[in-house]
């Protein structure tokens, strides 16, 4: 039996930077990791790929697609240099930066030098590395979602009443979001890749394919989205972040519901949570709890950095609830209501107000205090936060033309979005308003073109969005969801259970069903339609089943340390662990769902959302 390698004491520098570009800046974290050969060749790999001490970097600027895949090929590089092999090493020390390194590795990567390595000699451990490393889409998951859709397709018998085009479309559409999950490719490839199939092997026509580019929905998320831009570049919505904590920032419990009052109102401007969390939030808590002494993968990260992180992140939830532009999912979700023939009363964006401001405002009351007295910092009075608050707004100086440009049409935007649905003749569609704005920052130089089209995240949500939108839609009109709905509305009402314990029962597996998702948008996309047309088939009321099933698809965004890209951006932060945020993500999904089923259900027939509570017909 050959002798077990000595292990390797490595030290190295990893870069985490901030987030929000100016402000903050690069900041070090500096860890050591043992890393053994021998027996433990395949253990080191499987924590290469589940290594996330490499922050999202810039979140503001990469969509969650571009970042996961810059995760994953950092951690490579990163784990390349912890086995000395050449150019990695180099980043390791210093000598050039990380996507410099990354580079380099990729395009002189020579795989026979690597494999007669000593600490590569496992030969499972080859084979994954040479699928892991090929150029292109990441071969394992890319080849496990083929499978999907084959075994789906031709495996899985199909029902006399689903055509086979129909049934051809579901296996590909399940592909799809299982492609969202495990992410060969980015978002956007994934889901070219899927519409392509279906246009070449004509289970799709063209026009069936990309129906979905000309629905309002989805431009009023890309306007939305380049709205946010300007709040982004003109740095209102850190100015907003700064006066909150100025005025309310003297204790821990203070600083949180600060940071949730200005989430608040900046979501209704910028439905992009990972760019509001990662770009302004999360950069201004970091500095907060560094100037506390709390840092990442410390003893006294407890002392504040953890609660705060750990609030704001489960703030998102009603934060992102209350507005229509809150969060891409909301408007995608009223979209494929739409395609299954839900109309809203009074327009999308004030029913959506309507119906979430009362329920949301009492989850933001409760949040706080809920997290505080689960997961209770060592440090509750923080005087220096709102110093800090005062300097920084200082060093920011006057309000510029910009911001009060950029202010002044987010309120022109509020009152037609209030107000557009009761111009007459033709009422004025939350879009229409979306590109208003939009062509007003662009007149008054708020904003200029250069800043959409640099905005690659609106153009690769409008291209996903769209395709998944469209195959939803499909699914639909070839009847694959109604046959589905049929045989799950009649079990349910062969139960005999009132149609008030139906629409709970199926809004708690509705949540319950995201353990198995890493993403909010791909679960709206693959269990909204389904849900909706249950309820539909159940007889609950149209207007409060889509409305109840979009809203409680907030409440699914901190389960879990993966359940969707802001939870990926505070876990990266190394401040609280796995066990943590599941536990306190859990009991807070539990208290969110209690008030959107109680509070919410005598709300939503205050609003008008039903009539009869028996029937709710």
């Amino acid at each position: 039996m050959s002798e077990k390698p000595e292990s390797k004491q490595l030290t190295r520098s990893v870069p985490i930077h901030a987030g929000y570009e100016g402000e903050l800046g690069a900041q070090q974290q500096h860890k050591t990791r043992d890393v053994e050969g021998g027996a433990q060749d395949v253990a080191a790999v499987s924590d290469m790929f589940a290594d996330d001490s490499l922050a999202l970097t810039h979140t503001a600027s990469f969509s969650a697609a571009s970042a996961h895949s810059k995760l994953w090929r950092m951690a490579s590089v990163q784990h390349m240099a912890a086995a000395q092999l050449p150019l990695a090493s180099e980043w390791a020390a210093g000598a050039q930066p990380l996507e410099s390194a990354t580079r380099r590795v990729e395009r002189s990567f020579q795989l026979p030098n690597l494999f007669e390595r000593q600490y590569w000699h496992n030969r499972t451990l080859k084979w994954w590395l040479l699928m892991r490393w090929c150029p292109g889409a990441r071969l394992p998951e890319l080849l496990f979602c083929v499978l999907v859709a084959l075994l789906l397709t031709f495996a899985v018998p199909r029902p006399a009443a689903i055509r086979p085009d129909g049934w051809g479309v579901l296996g590909v559409f399940v592909a799809t979001i299982v492609g969202l999950i495990v992410r060969p490719l980015p978002m956007g490839g994934v889901c070219m890749l899927s519409s392509t199939i279906m246009m070449w092997s004509g289970l799709l026509t063209s026009e069936q394919a990309l129906s979905a580019f000309t629905d309002k929905t989805v431009w009023l998320i890309v306007g939305a989205l380049l709205m946010a831009q300007a709040v982004d570049k003109s740095g209102l919505g850190l100015r907003v972040s700064l006066l909150f904590i100025a005025a309310v920032g003297q204790t821990a419990l203070g600083l949180t519901y600060a940071l949730m009052g200005a989430d608040l109102l900046i979501a209704m401007a910028m439905p992009s949570t990972t760019a509001r969390e990662g770009g302004v939030f999360m950069p201004i808590i970091r500095s907060i709890s560094a100037s506390f002494g709390s840092y990442p993968d410390d003893a006294k990260s407890k002392l504040l950095g953890a609660f705060l992180m750990m609030a704001q992140l489960q703030h998102t939830q009603p934060t992102s609830a209350m507005w229509l532009t809150g969060a891409a999912p909301n408007a995608m979700a009223i979209g494929l209501a739409h395609q299954q023939g839900v109309v809203l009363p009074g327009g999308d964006w004030v029913t959506w107000v309507k119906g979430a401001c009362v329920p949301s405002l009492l989850i933001m009351a409760v949040t706080p205090l809920a997290v505080f007295g689960m997961y209770k910092p060592n440090i509750c009075k923080t005087p220096e936060a709102p110093k800090q608050a005062r300097m920084k707004l200082k060093e920011l100086g006057r309000v510029t033309y910009v911001e009060t440009t950029t202010l002044t049409v987010l309120l022109i935007a509020l009152g037609f979005w209030i107000g557009g649905s009761y111009v007459k003749p033709t009422p004025i569609t939350t879009m229409a308003v979306a590109f208003m704005a939009l062509s007003l920052l662009l007149l008054t130089g708020a904003l200029n073109w250069d800043d959409c089209l640099a905005c690659t995240f609106a153009w690769d949500t409008l291209f996903w969005i769209a395709i998944l939108m469209s195959q939803s839609k499909a699914l639909t009109e070839k009847g694959v969801i109604a046959y589905f709905a049929e045989g799950v509305s009649s079990s349910l009402i062969a139960t005999g259970m009132p149609p008030v314990g139906m629409w709970m029962l199926l809004l708690i597996v509705y949540v319950a069903m995201h353990y198995l998702f890493a993403s909010q948008s791909a679960h709206v996309a693959a269990m909204y339609p389904a849900f909706l047309a249950v309820m539909l088939r159940c007889g609950i009321s149209p207007v409060l089943s889509a409305m109840s099933l979009a809203y409680i698809g907030n409440t699914m965004t901190a389960m879990t340390h993966y359940a969707s890209a802001e939870s990926v951006v505070y876990f990266s932060q190394r401040y609280y662990t796995v066990k943590a945020v599941w536990g306190v993500g859990a009991v807070m999904t539990l208290l969110n769902l209690a008030v959107w089923l109680a509070v919410g259900l005598g709300w939503f027939k205050a609003v008008g959302f039903y009539s009869d509570i028996s029937t709710m017909a």
